[in-house]
């Protein structure tokens, strides 16, 4: 269990490097400092990790893998809800889409990274505090909290599955 998930995921981490190292520079950042692009990579990477340990835990969950790949996107797509990719978190926005947004990786992630984008210019508040984008400290260690969660419930799922054969 343990080297398939790690071999999963260092063949995972070299994708976001990659693509953030190269389209960093070609977005046209403001802030071009090595900490923003430090950060930028550390999300990209993060929210990749915590996508293969999500799908990791649901193929060690259930028996099916054709099952495990549709109600992982199924709940890939409600969480994206709570992210504020379809729905908004603002003012006026749904109970339940709230409740989902304070559980979606995809939530933390897009605030870090549209903090990132705007660092260094004037209005970077204003879309932030629009969106109820108000935790950029929490960001890293709520991700990091998420990607642990995942592979320990994917461990217990792999175990007791192992113990019932």
């Amino acid at each position: 269990f343990l080297a398939s998930w790690l071999a999963a995921t260092m063949n995972l981490l070299f994708y976001p490097v990659i693509c953030a190292s190269i389209n960093f520079w070609f977005l046209g950042f403001n802030d071009t400092s090595i900490y923003n692009f430090l950060n930028w990579v550390g999300i990209l990477v993060i929210v990749g990790i915590s996508g293969s340990s999500f799908g990791f835990m649901f193929g060690c969950i259930l028996d099916n893998e054709q099952q495990g790949l549709l109600v992982t996107n199924l709940i890939f797509t409600m969480l994206q809800f709570g992210g504020g990719l379809f729905a908004s978190l603002g003012p006026g926005a749904n109970e339940v889409v709230k409740v989902i947004g304070w559980v979606s990786p995809f939530r933390y992630a897009c605030e870090k990274m549209l903090r990132v984008m705007l660092n260094g210019l004037w209005y970077v508040n204003i879309p932030c505090d629009l969106l109820k984008y108000n935790n950029n400290d929490l960001c890293f260690p709520v991700l990091a909290a998420m990607c642990l969660g995942f592979f320990l419930l994917s461990g217990s799922a792999y175990l007791i599955k192992a113990r019932s054969i």
